[in-house]
């Protein structure tokens, strides 16, 4: 079974585009791709089985953590 999903994030695309380009790479599961919009970044993530998958989600969502807590520090709130 293929899994497919797009995930969009609204929180300053152009630094999330230029943090998240080099960690964007295929595997030999699952593929992330990343595409810069207009006010969002779309991240097209697609997996060849549903352990690939949810491994896949589970990176992305821990490096989206770190970004968030970073960006947290970094405005002072």
């Amino acid at each position: 079974m293929k899994f497919r999903s797009k995930l969009s994030v609204y929180d300053d695309p152009a630094t999330l585009h230029n943090v998240f380009s080099p960690e964007i790479e295929e595997r030999a599961r699952s593929q992330v791709s990343l595409k810069k919009a207009k006010g969002h970044v779309e991240f097209d993530i697609k997996a060849d089985d549903a352990v690939a998958f949810r491994a896949t989600v589970n990176s992305l969502m821990k490096l989206l953590l770190v970004f968030e807590k970073m960006k947290v520090l970094a405005d002072g709130k």
